[in-house]
């Protein structure tokens, strides 16, 4: 595109060149009048002369347009080379990094240039990308704000589902209170382990979302009763085996994270081991803190999924915590959710979970807890409030 001040430009540039040919073309004039005017003999120098005249005011005439011409071309292709500069700033630089700005929650009120100047005052190329420029930044201000609204109404569905399945988990331990039928209080313990088990698939969704699904607790827990606690909600909980644990207990707000990540964690490792093997939970006190090892007795991970279960386990989204739904997209054909919330709550609990391969060939997650969510053993009487026991197994078995 050119500017519309060339063509006023090329135009006062034609005046110097009509001023140079206008005094060989009155050369030629006044010598062709001399020679019609002149004695017979004269005549023929003279038309001569004026004929050179002629040739020399046309050669000249042809030099000055050539020069004029010159300099115009040179004039635009300067102009065309800052155009096409301008056009690759804009769409190397400041498009893509107002669009990052955008994404990650600017308004795009803020991230766009100063107010433009008067009409007719800015040159059409830098109106038009100035033009493109608002048009990109609202229409992904707009997509990033229905996604959010999304986002934030999955959120708020799964918290309500959570609430009203633990409501509905209270209720049914009332009814094993009240039943002494075995018959009967074994269905009850069955139909709570599921409600524990959909709850904890809603708190995930709830967490996935960028959601916060877990109450204030303030009071500590034993280690113990949150590696149990861990393992409640989950299908193949009778073939968890816990060993003994540190004497400490976990401070109130990390109880209910770290309980959801050990879920998780046996969740996967209990789904992809064979169902006669058994999942071990043991936990050692080190320097800095407490590691905790989910081991499984399965085939192991082989270098792809190796890779792929990092990518869900440490990724984070700093500004963009939604975006977690996007991450579990598995070229392998299946979806790991449950590392995802695992490794998501991790960053968020300050805790750090890494996975690596067992003594008999199959994973060992550790959970490493630092020593700031750590605290000594509460009371007797508080050290086990509101926290979710391990349910019983179906009816005709003893509970262990």
């Amino acid at each position: 595109m050119v500017r519309d001040d060339s063509s006023s430009r090329s135009g006062r540039r034609t005046g110097p060149a009509g001023v140079r040919i206008a005094a060989p073309v009155l050369a030629v004039c006044g010598a062709a009048l001399t020679a019609a005017l002149a004695p017979a003999p004269s005549r023929a120098p003279l038309a001569w002369a004026a004929a050179g005249l002629l040739l020399a005011a046309a050669v000249a005439a042809l030099a000055a347009e050539t020069v004029r011409r010159g300099r115009l071309a040179a004039a635009l292709e300067e102009e065309l080379a800052g155009q096409l500069a301008a056009a690759g700033h804009l769409a190397g630089t400041v498009l893509p990094e107002t669009l990052a700005r955008v994404r990650e929650g600017e308004p795009p009120s803020a991230v766009l240039p100063g107010p433009p100047p008067a009409p007719g005052d800015e040159p059409p190329p830098a109106a038009a990308h100035r033009e493109l420029l608002r048009t990109a930044a609202e229409a992904v201000g707009e997509k990033r704000y229905r996604r959010d609204s999304a986002l934030r109404a999955t959120a708020q569905l799964a918290c309500r589902v959570q609430s009203g399945l633990d409501g509905l988990r209270e209720d049914l331990t009332t009814l094993q209170y009240r039943h002494g039928d075995p018959d009967v209080l074994g269905d009850l313990m069955r139909l709570e382990h599921t409600v524990r088990m959909t709850a904890r698939a809603a708190t995930g969704l709830a967490v996935l979302a960028g959601g916060d699904p877990f109450g204030q607790r303030r009071t500590p827990v034993p280690l113990h009763d949150v590696l149990r606690a861990g393992g409640a909600p989950v299908a193949g909980y009778l073939r968890v085996e816990h060993r003994p644990a540190p004497e400490i207990a976990v401070t109130g707000p990390a109880v209910e994270p770290l309980v959801a990540v050990l879920a998780e964690l046996l969740d996967n490792a209990t789904r992809w081991s064979p169902q006669h093997t058994t999942v071990t939970v043991s936990c050692e006190e080190i320097a800095s803190g407490v590691e905790i090892s989910v081991e499984d007795r399965g085939r192991g991970l082989d270098e792809e999924a190796r890779r792929r279960a990092g990518f869900l386990l440490h990724r984070v989204h700093r500004s963009d915590p939604g975006a977690d739904l996007a991450d579990l997209a598995d070229p392998g054909g299946s979806v790991r959710s449950g590392l995802r919330v695992a490794g998501v709550l991790a960053h968020r609990g300050r805790l750090r979970v890494s996975l690596g391969r067992s003594v008999c060939g199959g994973v060992r997650a550790l959970v490493f807890v630092p020593h700031e969510l750590l605290t000594a053993l509460p009371e007797p009487a508080a050290g086990r409030a509101d926290l979710p026991e391990p349910a019983p197994p179906p009816a005709g078995r003893s509970a262990s």
